[in-house]
């Protein structure tokens, strides 16, 4: 066997060009202590970079705790550059970057859009043609329509997949840090504390009958 595990008589369905055609998306979480900050410095980054800003968000949890998401599109060349400056505006929780190789796919996308096209060429050749009939010119014309539809599809998937290629998607997810529960009153204590105050009166009624019921015994 060769070294890169494949045999002399393997053969790919498709002569796929060098040229590969690669998709890398990826994700990060992060702990920051100033949420705002982090996302100004995102989007400035972002900026830099020639890349732009699809979606942001910001909510609180159960918490009080501040979050936000933010999602960006840049060059793909950017993309680690990118990645390791926004990871500094925090703490890294989880990172991920996902590549997918679609060179076979794009490659025979254009193998049917240039037979689409070369077929729309004799066909619209073919309405020209003298001495036609209308009832074949209709049919044509019919052929046409499909073809050019076909191609109009197949075109915009190439688009598509060329703006996936040339641009990557990062999404980052934030999160200020949590509150600490402690006992000095205020912040999310208060409110458990407030939330809490009708089960606590209970509990101590409770308590009370329960020592007066031992003292009996």
């Amino acid at each position: 066997g060769r070294m890169d595990g494949s045999t002399p008589s393997a053969r790919p369905r498709v002569s796929v060009p060098a040229d590969r055609k690669i998709v890398r998306n990826g994700s990060l979480d992060l702990e920051v202590s100033s949420l705002d900050k982090a996302l100004a410095g995102i989007r400035a980054e972002t900026e830099k970079a020639g890349g732009y800003i699809t979606n942001e968000s910001q909510r609180r949890d159960e918490y009080g705790t501040r979050q936000g998401a933010i999602t960006c599109r840049l060059p793909a060349g950017k993309l680690d550059a990118a990645l390791g400056v926004f990871q500094a505006l925090g703490r890294t929780e989880s990172v991920n970057v996902q590549a997918d190789d679609i060179t076979e796919q794009y490659f025979n996308l254009e193998i049917r859009l240039r037979n689409q096209q070369q077929l729309e060429e004799r066909l619209v050749k073919l309405l020209d043609k003298p001495g036609n009939k209308v009832v074949d010119l209709l049919e044509v014309e019919r052929e046409v329509a499909r073809v050019r539809g076909e191609i109009d599809e197949l075109e915009g998937r190439r688009r598509f997949w060329d703006s996936q290629v040339s641009f990557s998607t990062l999404t980052v997810a934030l999160r200020e840090p949590r509150p600490i529960i402690t006992g000095g009153g205020g912040g999310v204590w208060d409110t458990l504390k407030r939330a809490g105050t009708q089960a606590g009166e209970n509990l101590v009624g409770t308590v009370a009958w329960l020592i007066a019921a031992l003292g009996v015994v």
